[in-house]
């Protein structure tokens, strides 16, 4: 924790975020979430990985989510600075 209130608030938004994302990607890989659904969300999460507060959060809490999910936020961090049709699944 940081000795600073903001800090701590932005953190606990993107943890609670992370996490809501993970429910959904579950929920999609399970089949319980259709593509048409999923796929906004998708780029919902990958603008929310494009905020500093974000993968700095994951960079230290990559190993409390599920495998699964933490090789798609992977390869989304991953891909961030390439063009799309550089792009891996």
């Amino acid at each position: 924790m940081s000795p600073d209130p903001e800090i701590n608030k932005r953190t606990a938004h993107a943890l609670f975020r992370l996490t809501q994302h993970e429910s959904i990607f579950l929920s999609h890989e399970s089949g319980l979430i259709s593509e048409n659904i999923w796929l906004p969300w998708n780029r919902v999460l990958e603008s929310d990985l494009a905020i500093v507060e974000f993968t700095n959060v994951w960079s230290r809490g990559r190993l409390f989510y599920a495998m699964s999910f933490a090789a798609h936020v992977d390869r989304i961090i991953a891909n961030a600075d390439k063009p799309p049709e550089s792009r891996t699944a």
